[in-house]
């Protein structure tokens, strides 16, 4: 329910144009009053507000079609072709003024309803205040590309996708790929810059809808804090219709690959590897590259030579050498990150490694979050004081904590005057469900049912509502920030 007062009551009301000035300023006795300004709802919800004005005094509106503005109120109900942004103007006119108020409201398709019309890709831009982009594929989805075409802000894009992720590929909601050969698609209103690649991560996994968002985050603050050069991984929210229909809430971040590399800073042909198993730890076993994908060039050869180094060194031996190797303060921030948020499953694993040639560096980049911030990938619960320092699934971590906790320390420490506060990352969290709060109840009403049932985490009793497991997140990082402080230090 929306109040619009604009003064008293006993007006006269009467349906007019858009005011053509929607900024005057005014004095009098009406005292124009707005209770809320924006309206979320679905095509055939009824929607209705008060107006009223001070009596002698007239109400004028632009009014979409079907609404309706007298006595009792504005009131409407969306028919199925009216999904879309829709901002309605009132004026009060009358002896010393005119006020004027404005109410956006913000009507979903309403894809579940059999006399539904399609909602136009070159038309509804965005839903519930977030991008949206309409995804058409030309085929069935798998884990190989097909095409598809793909608007975007309105343009239309040739594009290709495939169903991306390892366990994940087999959500019921998927997280997708996108490859753009010849016209990039343009993100530099994202600050992302035009993308040849992009990934879409499904939130299906994570009923608070900004897990991923936060760890990325968190590692570009960190960065900034300390004003270090990092390679950053880049997200925002949109929301994707596949073949016309909604399909719900998802995280857009940038494609691993060459193209990145270039977009950090370094050279396009640089060796990237994928560290997409436990056994890319930094020790020494048979197959040194054990643990990995080659995603970039076609040479092991400086992976290999690191993992020589690590594997065979002492922990002294690697602290010692570890900067003729590696930036050991990037280390140090990594092993911090993945604690901090007891990202378990990102400690060697779900990680880039990027070979700086002109430095003779091996840089890291962060990847993939469903193991975070208070629950682990397959959703079960973890304690916001859980002491695991990861140091088995990475041998450069061990040695760092081992032979030179002083430095760890230092640099941990000091990150509780910046993103590691609790001030901070709650500011972070009510950002972004300022953002996304409207759009991940609905993408919880089309998939609540199929998340509880899914087969990674059915034996699962204690379920949350997207409502309650937004609660969990907050205090969870209110109370890990705190313990971390204390009992959790290093």
């Amino acid at each position: 329910m929306i109040l619009a007062l604009l003064g008293c009551q006993g007006a006269t009301v009467a349906i007019g144009p858009e005011p053509e000035d929607t900024s005057v300023e005014w004095s009098g006795t009406c005292g124009l009053q707005v209770e809320e300004t924006e309206v979320f709802g679905v095509e055939g919800d009824r929607i209705s507000f008060d107006v009223s004005c001070e009596s002698g005094a007239k109400v004028t509106a632009n009014l979409p079609e079907g609404a309706e503005l007298d006595e009792d109120g504005f009131s409407w109900k969306p028919a199925e072709d009216q999904a879309g942004d829709h901002t309605v103007l009132f004026q009060g006119s009358g002896d010393g003024f005119p006020e004027t108020a404005s109410v956006t409201l913000h009507i979903a398709d309403d894809w579940e309803d059999n006399d539904n019309e399609p909602v136009e890709p070159t038309e509804y831009l965005e839903e519930y205040g977030l991008p949206v982009m309409h995804i058409d594929p030309r085929g069935d989805l798998s884990q190989e590309y097909i095409d598809a075409r793909l608007w975007w802000e309105g343009v239309e894009y040739a594009s290709e996708i495939k169903i991306r992720g390892a366990a994940s590929a087999s959500y019921p909601k998927n997280g997708f790929t996108l490859d753009f050969d010849d016209v990039q698609l343009e993100l530099s209103d994202r600050g992302m810059g035009d993308k040849r690649h992009l990934v879409l991560i499904s939130t299906f996994d994570d009923n608070a809808y900004v897990r991923q968002m936060l760890a990325y985050d968190l590692w570009n603050d960190m960065a900034d804090f300390h004003d270090a050069d990092r390679l950053r991984v880049r997200t925002f929210p949109l929301v994707v219709y596949l073949d016309g229909e909604y399909h719900g809430l998802y995280v857009a971040a940038d494609h691993i690959d060459d193209e990145y590399l270039g977009q950090m800073g370094l050279d396009r042909e640089s060796s990237l590897y994928k560290a997409v198993s436990h056994d890319a730890d930094f020790a020494w076993k048979s197959d040194l590259t054990s643990g990995y994908e080659l995603k970039e060039s076609d040479t092991w050869q400086p992976l290999i030579d690191l993992v020589t180094f690590t594997g065979s060194a002492s922990s002294q031996e690697l602290v010692d050498g570890a900067d003729a190797w590696i930036d050991s303060e990037e280390f140090i921030d990594w092993w911090a990150f993945v604690y901090f948020s007891m990202s378990g499953d990102s400690a060697g694993k779900n990680s880039y490694l990027a070979w700086d040639e002109p430095n003779h560096r091996m840089r890291y980049a962060p990847w993939d979050f469903n193991h975070s911030w208070g629950q682990d990938w397959r959703t079960l619960r973890i304690d916001s004081d859980y002491d695991w320092d990861m140091t088995s699934r990475n041998k450069v971590f061990d040695a760092l904590l081992d032979v030179d906790k002083d430095r760890v320390r230092e640099r941990w420490d000091v990150l509780f005057d910046g993103p590691f506060s609790e001030e901070a990352l709650v500011a972070r969290l009510d950002g972004y469900y300022a953002d996304v709060d409207p759009s991940a109840a609905r993408d919880w009403d089309k998939w609540a049912g199929e998340y509880k049932s899914y087969g990674g985490w059915s034996s699962r009793s204690d379920w949350t509502t997207y409502e309650e497991e937004k609660e969990y997140l907050y205090e969870w990082v209110r109370e890990r920030s705190e313990w971390a402080q204390g009992e959790g230090r290093p």
